[in-house]
């Protein structure tokens, strides 16, 4: 959804029939406050979102945008996978793991907020990178600037052997990888507007959030 309402610059409303739900702008006891659509009397949160190319030796693919993250990660298989991370050509780290979370600050109370990643305030621009249960004592997730371009490379397996895996798409769309493939994130040039009905800031959310039993 959000994808197709920043292509078309339209806002969108989110309610929460989750859990946590950072996103929603109205809670399922606050239906009440719909009404306030119909006069104008909301406000707008502008929200990042990613761009992602797939490339390989012989071409390359632009698969659109995302609003929270890009996951890379092992399929179906119980093995590691292994994963040189760049950032603007320049080589940041290698992780042998269950894979990579790359978030926007709305995605950090996502898969991020899962994989352990920090906290994102969502007026901040930033990228941030979240290994999934590294298989190292010393790895850390990294945030980045919004204009930085990340790119991560396949690698191959142990013994030299092919791998395959997942790149999964704000948790709604996946393509599959080998060793030898890129993957490339970088800022999207459209942004997801966010309806907001009440006046209650990220923080106080953030705080009751933390809080619930």
């Amino acid at each position: 959804t959000a994808k197709q309402t920043a292509v078309h610059k339209k806002p969108v409303l989110c309610i929460n029939a989750g859990n946590l739900a950072f996103l929603a702008g109205l809670e399922g006891n606050e239906l009440n406050l719909i009404e306030k659509l119909i006069t104008g009397d909301y406000s707008t949160d502008k929200r990042m979102m990613l761009n992602v190319t797939i490339k390989d030796n012989n071409s390359e693919q632009l698969l659109g945008y995302c609003l929270n993250d890009v996951a890379i990660a092992r399929g179906n298989e119980i093995r590691l996978v292994d994963l040189d991370v760049f950032c603007n050509n320049r080589k940041i780290n290698n992780y042998r793991a269950d894979g990579v979370v790359v978030s926007t600050p709305t995605g950090s109370t996502a898969y991020g907020l899962s994989a352990g990643g920090p906290i994102i305030h969502p007026s901040i621009e930033a990228l941030t990178i979240v290994p999934i249960c590294p298989h190292t004592l010393n790895t850390r997730s990294i945030v980045l600037g919004a204009d930085d371009r990340i790119t991560i490379e396949i690698n191959a397996g142990r013994e030299g052997e092919s791998l395959e895996v997942e790149a999964n798409f704000d948790g709604s769309h996946k393509v599959t990888l080998r060793t030898g493939d890129r993957i490339e994130i970088r800022q999207a040039e459209k942004k997801t507007n966010i309806i907001k009905l009440s006046n209650v800031s990220f923080l106080e959310v953030l705080h009751k959030k933390m809080n619930e039993k």
